[in-house]
């Protein structure tokens, strides 16, 4: 059973299904709950209705209401309300709400709220909501890799790489992005080689993709594209800066490396340590070669 959910949850990732359909499905499967538990309860005790306190164990069945405590072990069932707590076990199941605290193993399955505490290893399911709180965002984490889908913002650090996609800003990503970040990045540091539809402070590692905004700092070569302007470029670029549709974008401040050919600048470029091989539209202020 627990495959034919994660199945559903990787459709719904997909956008072959709905999420109303995802759960319809799911809580046709879970009619029956696993180990022979009764619907509703959980093969920790947990009954139907409102629970205080911690869950005793993991949540295999179906259970309806709000836990205000932590659930002891993983949810592969379905729990039809938040958890006011830690989920000490991964989530391979459903939680329609949110939780008020941490994941501490995998998301594969799906939360349909908020995440405020981080997750503690990979996200491969779906968390309709945010991962994290803005202000608690320089202390939290993923502890892996985002492989699903986020609806939110992710106001923690990924320690791994974002191959799947996030709806909004991620605060800080330790490996790369080949899948879609459709708001900002703070600071990504194994490069872009997927899509970021905002503004990126910090970029390292390169830039084989697109950024759809400005980009402060960009240390690695730019083969890819950045929309906007970008303030200090320590590469080359091969790619394109600007666009011919944005008359005030595809400026960049300082360039620390060649501008190759094929390549296009829309805008000026105030200082240009490196050669010119490509078209700067915007003319350079100013050469500096070899510093």
């Amino acid at each position: 059973m627990h495959e034919a959910i994660h199945q559903i949850l990787e459709a719904v990732a997909r956008g072959e299904l709905s999420p109303e359909e995802g759960d319809r499905q799911i809580g046709a499967l879970l009619k029956e709950p696993a180990d022979g538990a009764p619907e509703g309860a959980s093969s920790g005790g947990a009954q139907d209705g409102r629970h205080t306190g911690d869950a005793s164990g993991p949540i295999h069945g179906v259970a309806s209401g709000d836990i205000n405590g932590s659930v002891a072990g993983s949810v592969s069932g379905k729990l039809k309300g938040s958890v006011h707590g830690d989920v000490r076990g991964s989530v391979n199941g459903l939680i329609s709400g949110d939780v008020d605290g941490a994941v501490q193993g995998d998301v594969s399955g799906r939360v349909g709220g908020h995440v405020t505490g981080g997750v503690g290893r990979n996200v491969s399911g779906m968390v309709g909501g945010n991962i994290g709180l803005a202000q608690e965002r320089e202390h939290l984490q993923v502890g892996g890799s985002i492989h699903g889908k986020v609806g939110g913002h992710v106001h923690a650090t990924v320690l791994g790489g974002v191959s799947g996609m996030v709806g909004g800003d991620v605060y800080r990503v330790e490996g790369k992005i080949s899948g879609k970040v459709g708001g900002s990045v703070e600071e990504v540091l194994g490069g872009v080689s997927g899509h970021v539809g905002g503004y990126v402070r910090h970029l390292a590692g390169g830039l084989s993709g697109t950024v759809g905004g400005d980009v402060d700092r960009l240390d690695g070569d730019l083969s890819g594209c950045v929309a906007g302007n970008v303030r200090t470029l320590r590469g080359s670029v091969s790619g394109r800066i600007g666009s011919k549709f944005s008359p005030n974008s595809g400026n960049v401040h300082e360039l620390f490396g060649d501008v190759k050919k094929k390549s296009v600048i829309y805008g000026r470029v105030d200082i240009l340590h490196g050669q010119n091989h490509g078209q700067i539209l915007g003319g350079v202020g100013e050469f500096r070669p070899g510093d």
